[in-house]
C-alpha cells in the first residue's frame, strides 16, 4: 500500500476532465464503478446528505486511483526488490520499517 501512494503521489496530476472514464459521467455512475473496485466504498463516503452535494472530485481521484494497475501486484513478490521500488519514490523508506528480524 504504500508503494501504490508514493507511486500516486509522484504521478503528475492530470486534469479530471482528462479522465475518459469519469468525465462528465453521473455520481451515482461513478459510484457503482468504484464499488466494483472496493466493494467496501460506499455513499456515505462521497455524498453529504446535508448539503445534497456530491464529492466529485474525490469520487474521481479515487476511481483513478483504483484503475490503476499496481505494480506491487504484478512484481514478482520480491520483498527486498518491492522495497528497492519504494525507496524510489520515498527515499526516507528503511528496510527496518518494513522488515521484521
Amino acid at each position: 500500500d504504500d508503494l501504490k501512494l508514493a507511486q500516486a503521489q509522484q504521478a503528475p496530476a492530470a486534469p479530471a476532465a482528462a479522465s475518459p472514464s469519469a468525465g462528465d459521467e453521473e455520481p451515482e455512475a461513478l459510484l457503482a464503478k468504484l464499488v466494483e473496485i472496493d466493494p467496501r466504498v460506499s455513499k456515505e463516503d462521497y455524498f453529504n446528505p446535508e448539503t445534497g452535494v456530491w464529492d466529485m472530485e474525490g469520487l474521481r481521484d479515487d476511481l483513478n486511483l483504483g484503475s490503476v494497475p499496481a505494480q506491487a501486484e504484478t512484481a514478482s513478490g520480491d520483498p527486498e526488490g518491492l522495497l528497492a521500488e519504494l525507496i524510489k519514490y520515498a527515499p526516507h523508506a528503511s528496510r527496518d520499517d518494513y522488515f521484521d528480524e
